[in-house]
C-alpha cells in the first residue's frame, strides 16, 4: 500500500473517531485501535522484505553477524513498544505506557549488554598492547 493511502486512510478514521467520540466514545476507541492494526498491517508485510536485505548483508560481513543481530532486535522492539505505548495513550492509560516504553528500554539495554562488554574488552587489549 502507498504512503498517500495509508495517511488517506489514517486521516479519514481519525476523523471519525472524533465524530464518534462525541455520541459513542466507546466506538470511538474500538474504531481507533482496529484502524491502528489496519494501518500497521502492510508495514509488517514489507518487514519481511527489510529482513531478506539484511540477512543478505549480515552473510556477507560475517563478524558483525552478533551486532547485526542485536540492532535488529533492539529495532524491533522499539517498533513493537511505541506501537504498545501509542495504543495505550490512545486508550487513555498514559501510566501504562510509560510503564512499556520504560519496560522496552531495559530490553534494549539488555540486548546491548554482550556488545559493550566487547567493546570494553576490545579498549582493554589496545590499551595493553601499547607499550
Amino acid at each position: 500500500m502507498e504512503v498517500g493511502t495509508l495517511v488517506g486512510f489514517g486521516l479519514i478514521a481519525a476523523v471519525l473517531c472524533v465524530l464518534l467520540r462525541k455520541t459513542n466514545p466507546e466506538y470511538a476507541m474500538v474504531m481507533a485501535l482496529a484502524a491502528g492494526v489496519l494501518l500497521t498491517i502492510p508495514a509488517i508485510r514489507q518487514v519481511q522484505e527489510i529482513l531478506n536485505a539484511v540477512f543478505s548483508l549480515t552473510a556477507a560481513y560475517a563478524p558483525m553477524q552478533q551486532t547485526i543481530a542485536v540492532l535488529l532486535r533492539a529495532a524491533g522492539i522499539c517498533l513493537l513498544v511505541q506501537f504498545s505505548a501509542d495504543t495505550c495513550r490512545d486508550a487513555g492509560e498514559t501510566a501504562l505506557a510509560g510503564r512499556i516504553e520504560f519496560a522496552g528500554r531495559v530490553c534494549v539495554l539488555y540486548l546491548a549488554v554482550p556488545l559493550i562488554t566487547e567493546v570494553l574488552q576490545m579498549i582493554l587489549t589496545l590499551l595493553q598492547q601499547q607499550p
